[in-house]
């Protein structure tokens, strides 16, 4: 993107899209690429290793519920660091595997998700957590454009032209008070965790949630 940051803020399309840079705006290929390789390459070793723990931690509802379930998959993923070590945010590992999930046995999950019907956006509460709730509102409102997103390769022309539709969207979930800012390198995989969590919690049986 051609920014450090995407900001996306609580106000109508024409006022938030005012100025040099409107939102979705990437820069060339760049280190978000690599990062997005990277974190594949080891969500794919992780399901491998110990899927129970990958699902059970790219599922997780709540931080708590995540830890628990990173804490029995740390232990698993010797084999998947080449060399020995690797920068990995907790929030790429998330949506890594995530997206992986998402994309098994040609895309079943995201066909499911881009069925569904879109959800009214409701501005989500101010304060911590703010922007991963706005994420979530932004797919439930959004579906089929977040599986067209999750569908394209990091970067490429399909991404960017499905995260600008998202951005109304999204613009409507931010708090009133205020706005959300996300990274670049994180909009993609804050997208796939939301997307994986609401599809297993849409077909989920009763009681399971």
């Amino acid at each position: 993107m051609s920014s450090a940051f995407v900001p996306l803020l609580a106000a109508t399309p024409a006022l938030a899209q005012g100025g040099a840079a409107p939102p979705g705006t990437f820069a060339p290929r760049s280190e978000i690429v690599t990062q997005a390789s990277l974190s594949m390459r080891v969500a794919r070793c992780a399901l491998k290793q110990d899927r129970k723990a990958a699902e059970a931690f790219a599922a997780a509802a709540d931080e708590q519920a995540s830890r628990r379930a990173f804490s029995k998959l740390v232990k698993r993923l010797d084999p998947c660091i080449q060399g020995g070590s690797a920068t990995l945010s907790y929030v790429h590992m998330t949506g890594a595997i995530a997206g992986e999930l998402l994309r098994e046995n040609n895309g079943a999950m995201l066909d499911q998700l881009a069925a569904m019907p879109p959800r009214a956006p409701i501005r989500v509460a101010e304060g911590e957590g703010s922007s991963h709730e706005a994420v979530k509102c932004a797919v439930a409102g959004a579906p089929a454009e977040a599986a067209t997103l999750l569908r394209a390769p990091a970067e490429s022309p399909a991404e960017i032209a499905a995260f600008r539709a998202m951005v109304p969207v999204l613009q409507a979930c931010v708090p009133a008070t205020g706005g959300v800012t996300l990274k670049p390198s994180i909009v993609r995989v804050a997208i796939a965790t939301a997307a994986y969590q609401q599809v297993k919690g849409a077909t989920a049986p009763a009681g399971t949630n």
